[in-house]
């Protein structure tokens, strides 16, 4: 009889369980629904705020953060870049199985970089501004501060600050590009910011910039210690082609090209979309 009476409240249980779910459903549909709507109206193609919903759901995502994953994908620049960003992360998150929640805490940063790189790019006249961005995002991901980041934005305007300046589009993306590389050398953000104001100060055209990275990439031992090398040098005037003679020459200059070779990863590095160098959920710099 006990028996019996354990069964009945087993089956009324699942019962009740069943109808529950089948209750909650429709409500959970509505609000994916919602979710869906609110990325239509963000500027996402319908198509595509379906796949990124139904991939988030796929994926264990709840719906609390499927609709915080929503709110970072809308983006307020007008070219929509941040939001792109932000949905590579998230594709690049499930791909590789990283958890719902560690790819949100990526997202968020990858999010505040390009609304900070977008600032900046802004703030610079006569230039490419979703080239800009991404390099801005790049150099952040690596390690540059907000802070240097913002001091090499006003070096770079007092140079280029005659619109249409010739010129000027090359030497922004020859110094932004020598900041990213020097950063992930693992040369601090205080000495790259040193170096480069220095070289903007003196004068230093697009192509010395290039010359500059290049002599940086070829020189053996300690990146921080040559690069200080060659700001000391830049102080007292010395030009870029006489540069790599102060560091220890090396086969092959090392130097990795493009402008935008990835935002951080969710656990590694890559992203081409224009995102920032090696980082994610688990390895970001910052």
């Amino acid at each position: 009889m006990k028996r019996i009476a354990v069964l009945i409240v087993l089956l009324l249980s699942v019962a009740a369980h069943a109808e529950a779910q089948s209750m909650e459903a429709p409500a959970l549909q509505i609000q994916l629904q919602e979710v869906e709507r609110h990325l239509v109206r963000g500027g996402i193609t319908e198509g595509d705020a379906q796949a990124m919903v139904r991939a988030m759901t796929d994926s264990r995502f709840t719906v609390e953060q499927i609709v915080r994953a929503s709110k970072q994908l809308v983006s307020d620049d007008s070219r929509g870049i941040t939001g792109l960003a932000v949905r590579d992360k998230i594709y690049e998150g499930i791909a590789k199985g990283v958890p719902p929640e560690a790819i949100l805490v990526a997202t968020a940063r990858v999010k505040s970089r390009q609304e900070y790189a977008s600032k900046l790019a802004a703030d610079l006249r006569e230039t490419n501004k979703m080239q800009v961005v991404t390099a801005y995002a790049d150099c952040l991901a690596a390690g540059l501060t907000e802070q240097h980041a913002h001091h090499l934005n006003n070096a770079l305007n007092a140079r280029t600050e005659t619109p249409g300046g010739v010129g000027s589009q090359s030497l922004v993306t020859e110094t932004l590009l020598t900041a990213r590389e020097m950063v992930r050398r693992n040369i601090s953000s205080t000495t790259t910011i040193g170096v480069l104001e220095s070289a903007l100060h003196r004068g230093y055209s697009d192509k010395e910039m290039r010359t500059l990275r290049q002599s940086l990439a070829g020189s053996s031992g300690d990146p921080e210690n040559n690069a200080k090398r060659f700001g000391a040098a830049i102080d007292q005037g010395v030009r870029a082609g006489e540069l790599q003679g102060l560091g220890n020459s090396s086969n092959g200059t090392g130097e990795k090209s493009g402008m935008g070779t990835g935002q951080d990863s969710s656990g590694s590095s890559g992203g081409g979309g224009g995102g920032s160098g090696g980082s994610g959920a688990g390895g970001e710099r910052r």
